[in-house]
Parts: C-alpha cells; sequence; structure tokens
C-alpha cells in the first residue's frame, strides 16, 4: 500500500540548531520510523534529530524517509533550508593597528539591508546603535565590540560579534635648525 509523508516545517530564523519538524505518515503505521538526510551538510546536518547550521551559505534538501515494510511502500518528502548569513561588521583598521590620535575607524556593513543596524561598543560601554557607518575616534587604546541585528520577519537576529582593539599614537616631528652643509 502506498503512503504519503507530510512534513510540518515553518520558517525558522536566527537558531543555529533545531528540532526536525514534525513528519507524519499517512496512513500511519505502528513503530515505524521515519529517517532524515540532508544532501548538503556543509549547509545543514543532522544530528540525533536536530538540524545543525553549518558555516557555508546556500541550500540543503532535507528529506525525511520511511523505508517501508511488507505491507507498505517506502515513501519520502522534502524541503529546502537556503541559509544566508547575516552581514558581519567590517572596520577599516586591523585589529591591534596604531592609529594617529585623533584620527577615526571606520565600521561599516557591506551591502547593509535596510532592514539591519549595526551595533557598537566603544571600552565595554553602553551599547550604540546606527543604520548607517560608524566612525569611533582614537584618542586612547580603543577596544570595540560590534555586531550587527536585522529584522526578519519581526524577528530580531544577532551576525557573530567582532572585536577590535587600537592603539593611539602621536606623531613625532623632527626640527632641524640652521644652514645646509655645503
Amino acid at each position: 500500500q502506498n503512503q504519503t509523508i507530510t512534513i510540518n516545517s515553518s520558517n525558522y530564523i536566527g537558531e543555529n540548531e533545531f528540532p526536525c519538524p514534525t513528519a507524519t505518515l499517512t496512513p500511519a503505521v505502528d513503530g515505524a520510523a521515519i529517517t532524515y538526510a540532508s544532501d548538503n551538510e556543509n549547509v545543514a546536518a543532522i544530528v540525533e534529530g536536530y538540524i545543525m547550521l553549518g558555516d557555508a551559505e546556500g541550500k540543503a534538501i532535507i528529506t525525511a524517509s520511511y523505508d517501508g515494510n511488507e505491507n507498505y511502500a517506502a515513501s519520502s518528502a522534502s524541503f529546502t533550508i537556503d541559509l544566508q548569513k547575516l552581514p558581519a561588521p567590517t572596520f577599516s583598521e586591523e585589529d591591534g593597528a596604531y592609529v594617529e590620535k585623533g584620527s577615526f575607524v571606520n565600521i561599516y556593513v557591506p551591502s547593509t539591508p535596510a532592514f539591519c543596524k549595526i551595533v557598537y561598543a566603544i571600552n565595554d560601554g553602553d551599547l550604540i546603535e546606527s543604520s548607517g557607518m560608524v566612525s569611533i575616534p582614537i584618542n586612547a587604546t580603543t577596544k570595540v565590540d560590534a555586531f550587527t541585528v536585522c529584522t526578519i520577519d519581526g524577528v530580531q537576529v544577532t551576525s557573530k560579534g567582532v572585536t577590535k582593539t587600537y592603539y593611539a599614537k602621536e606623531l613625532s616631528s623632527i626640527a632641524i635648525s640652521g644652514a645646509p652643509a655645503t
């Protein structure tokens, strides 16, 4: 007899792991085991009944399968995960850089969608939100923590944080007096 698997899936936003969606076998078969598999484990892997999102952007097809038995045919159903990572903040200077005292380090997110903001803190201070590029003045040793916050389908999602430390340096000058040697 033919079997049908129905997957109750929905959007999961902001989670790195979540339970495999419920798969229902119709007609129901007592003791039937439904297994899950991914065709792209770099995007999403199946681990002990959970979908674990990977580090790679892209698509993975998740398939729920029933192997069948002497009375019922094998069956499967699939859905696609389209994994898109949030853009992380980019800094204009490398971590640990010596920056001229009084100059600025810029934080920005390349191709920031309109629904994203940069959130940052200077020297473990209060969090500050900005919808555009941020310029941080460097007048002493300065630690900057930054991440991106986006609102997708009404849910706030946060990127991985980035921490950088900058060191202010004074410009030195040399005064030369007297006539040049001949």
